[in-house]
């Protein structure tokens, strides 16, 4: 099985809607591909993401940019620290 994170990300838009105030949002998902931005010539702008809830996928998947990825956790190496590597 694929690793799941937590990102934290600041979209330039949220729900359809610019997000002026700079707001930063919670995802929970794993990578399942790399992405790159032709019209700005980067051959690796960010990640794709399979987006999970609490009853497993949600058929929906995000694209997050390198450069407005505030953090990464990765979940299942959090989950050992807190139970001294027993999972």
């Amino acid at each position: 099985m694929r690793d799941m994170f937590k990102f934290q990300y600041n979209p330039a838009r949220h729900n359809g809607e610019v997000n002026h105030a700079g707001e930063v949002f919670d995802y929970v998902g794993v990578i399942v591909d790399k992405f790159e931005n032709q019209t700005e010539g980067e051959d690796f702008s960010g990640v794709t993401v399979e987006l999970y809830d609490n009853e497993g996928p949600t058929g929906q998947t995000r694209r997050f940019r390198w450069d407005r990825i505030v953090g990464a956790v990765n979940l299942a190496n959090t989950a050992q620290a807190m139970h001294g590597g027993r999972i």
